[in-house]
């Protein structure tokens, strides 16, 4: 039957997509907080400048939501993370203060 083949498809790439399985905290910690938050955010963070500068968009557009989306995912491959505590510790104390730095961000952004 074409309609559950479609399903099972579909099923397939949801659970084997790197970005659902980042969601969900199945990336390596090192991976989700070293490459994806670390090095990945300079290549965000400037074609979110890009993105505003040319089409007029606020700053943020794209940062803000990639800086969540970054935090939830790498909080709960900490969660999962089988090594040292002091690990999970540091990628949660990274994870505070990018939501505080977030926070303060949009409250300058929106001039409250």
């Amino acid at each position: 039957d074409d309609y559950r083949f479609n399903n099972v498809i579909r099923f397939w790439i949801m659970k084997n997509n790197f970005l659902a399985r980042f969601w969900r905290g199945d990336i390596k910690l090192w991976i989700s907080y070293w490459l994806c938050g670390v090095l990945l955010q300079y290549i965000v963070f400037a074609t979110d400048m890009y993105i505003s500068l040319k089409f007029k968009t606020p700053v943020g557009i794209i940062i803000f939501p990639y800086a969540i989306f970054w935090s939830v995912g790498t909080w709960r491959a900490a969660q999962k993370y089988t090594g040292r505590a002091l690990w999970v510790k540091f990628t949660e104390l990274a994870i505070v203060l990018t939501a505080f730095f977030i926070i303060i961000a949009l409250i300058f952004a929106l001039g409250l």
